[in-house]
């Protein structure tokens, strides 16, 4: 079978693909449009193609990120509450001495010079 027998259409919200009935002239099985498009989740998430892996580091930022502000909340609630010494500053600069690198990392990736 070509190309020709088995034509695809999009119309709007539906997607009509199907072999052509020689008689009428007219393809025979309707899809709709979300039976047709079925990306999966990551797809949606991440894009696809080149867009794929700026999605895959916006996510590693933002994760980042978020841990960083936990483990820093989880730090100074620590000190406050449970106990009274100095080393809090030493602590949070030790979190975000390894999340930094991390961070740069990823966006020199995105923001470095492409071949």
């Amino acid at each position: 079978m070509s190309e020709a027998d088995n034509p695809v259409i999009t119309t709007g919200d539906e997607v009509l693909s199907g072999s052509v009935d020689e008689k009428k002239g007219v393809i025979t099985k309707k899809e709709s449009k979300a039976n047709a498009d079925k990306s999966g989740l990551m797809q949606r998430l991440l894009g696809s193609g080149n867009e794929a892996k700026y999605g895959i580091s916006a996510i590693v930022v933002i994760g980042l990120f978020i841990v960083g502000l936990i483990f820093t909340v989880v730090v100074c609630l620590d000190n406050w509450f449970f106990c009274c010494d100095s080393s809090m500053m030493e602590d949070i600069k030790t979190i975000w001495g390894i999340v930094t690198p991390l961070l740069t990392l990823t966006l020199g990736y995105v923001f470095g010079k492409g071949r």
